[in-house]
């Protein structure tokens, strides 16, 4: 009994008030515990450990979701690309949509019209980006891109299903470039043909460092 009674001396007391108003009521407070820093690096581990399940379901699932995306962006692009051969070799027919209406290479003028009213539309409104129409199942939308210090111009956009979109660096053109219409589906096409994919693959890949490293 003395020897508990030793133990008590040892922890120090705090006055506090008392809910009573005759007198004071005493209470021991614990003695602080002093961490190692093995000690919060264990315990850090166990957070970690804890946590992982569910965060690796998290990354998962996103990944899961980005994929079922893109897969719906395919399909969409496939059903829009027609193909036809000349003097033996495919070709991907020019069908640009504009108002609901399919513009065909026939329409070159109609699809210039588009273009320089979005143009113009980025100009005023810098911040602004303006629907030109739709190509190969993708909005292609404009705006206003600084290429330098002293140059302006504008990069185009194709916005899929989901909230996807892309903006390939071969799409970006400056004011004072030289415009081909020609050259400008063909840069479209050139850019779908493995731009998409290598933007899945690349997602893939980061997700996988992601969990590597959670791992660790």
């Amino acid at each position: 009994m003395e020897k508990a009674k030793n133990i008590f001396k040892k922890i120090p007391c705090v006055a506090l008030p008392s809910l009573s108003v005759t007198g004071r009521v005493f209470f021991c407070a614990r003695p602080k515990r002093r961490t190692s820093p093995e000690h919060s690096q264990h315990q850090r581990s166990q957070h970690r450990l804890k946590g992982r399940p569910k965060w690796h379901g998290a990354a998962r699932r996103r990944l899961t979701k980005t994929e079922v995306t893109y897969a719906e962006n395919f399909r969409k692009s496939d059903a829009a690309t027609h193909v036809y051969t000349e003097k033996g070799k495919e070709r991907i027919r020019l069908e640009f949509a504009v108002d609901g209406h399919i513009m065909y290479e026939k329409d070159k003028g109609k699809i210039m019209d588009a273009l320089r009213g979005g143009m113009k539309a980025v100009t005023r409104e810098q911040s602004k980006r303006a629907l030109i129409g739709s190509y190969r199942g993708f909005e292609v939308t404009m705006h206003c891109s600084l290429l330098a210090s002293t140059a302006d111009g504008f990069r185009s956009i194709l916005n899929g299903v989901g909230e996807q979109e892309f903006q390939p660096d071969n799409l970006v053109y400056s004011f004072d470039e030289k415009f081909s219409l020609s050259g400008f589906f063909q840069r479209m096409d050139n850019f779908l043909e493995k731009g998409p994919m290598q933007a899945l693959e690349t997602y893939r890949a980061n997700v996988g460092r992601e969990l590597a490293n959670w791992i660790r």
